[in-house]
């Protein structure tokens, strides 16, 4: 529990977790806290959904801090998944991708599926939104996914610290913070800020997140 202070040095801090719901106590305050709750935070400021190597290599590089938090941090026990770091983030932002520029959920799950299987990749549905979906269907599509990894792919199962709702609610976090303009330490301070009770924040600018307060 000292390491989970040491984010918040001037508030006790006390921590249930469960796959999908996180009860955060700061002294006497106890907020329940869903994954699948709406934030205020318009999702894609920049009007278009950028995937690119660096893109990528830095989501898998956050995914790995993210599973370190989990280990470190949040002293989660190991479980199992039969998609791999890399494949969860890539596919992930795929699907994001498609749901952002406008595809329904099943439309951008079957597109997906289809390079997963080594077809090209689609057109988009439509020009870029300001939303990505609901969490709970990003969730979906991560199920489907890890039951193609198993039964189709005949993946073996690699060992994380870091449940199928945690890998989807933090790394769309860290992706819609991305592409607010956020750098990369700004968007894994924000999502860490929020794993830990604080608030969502708004804006990212000259290096320094609104959440952000080191004093």
């Amino acid at each position: 529990m000292s390491a989970i202070c040491t984010l918040f040095p001037n508030r006790r801090v006390t921590l249930v977790a469960s796959a999908s719901v996180l009860l955060i106590q700061c002294s006497s305050e106890a907020v329940e806290r869903s994954p699948f709750s709406p934030t205020p935070i318009s999702a894609v400021a920049a009007g278009k959904f950028h995937l690119d190597a660096a893109t990528t290599r830095e989501a898998v590089d956050f995914r790995l801090s993210l599973e370190n938090m989990y280990r470190e941090q949040l002293h989660r026990p190991l479980s199992s998944s039969f998609v791999d770091f890399e494949g969860g983030v890539v596919w992930l932002q795929e699907y994001l991708r498609y749901r952002v520029h406008g595809c329904a959920h099943e439309v951008a799950v079957a597109q997906v599926m289809d390079q997963v299987d080594g077809g090209a990749a689609a057109l988009p549905c439509g020009p870029a939104g300001e939303d990505f979906p609901p969490q709970d269907e990003s969730l979906h599509f991560m199920q489907r996914l890890e039951t193609k990894y198993q039964r189709e792919l005949r993946r073996r199962p690699t060992a994380t610290h870091v449940d199928l709702v945690g890998h989807v609610v933090w790394m769309q976090e860290y992706l819609r913070y991305r592409e607010m303009g956020c750098t990369y330490d700004e968007a894994r301070w924000n999502v860490a800020i929020q794993i830990f009770g604080g608030d969502a924040a708004g804006v990212c600018s000259g290096g320094v997140t609104g959440a952000r307060q080191r004093e």
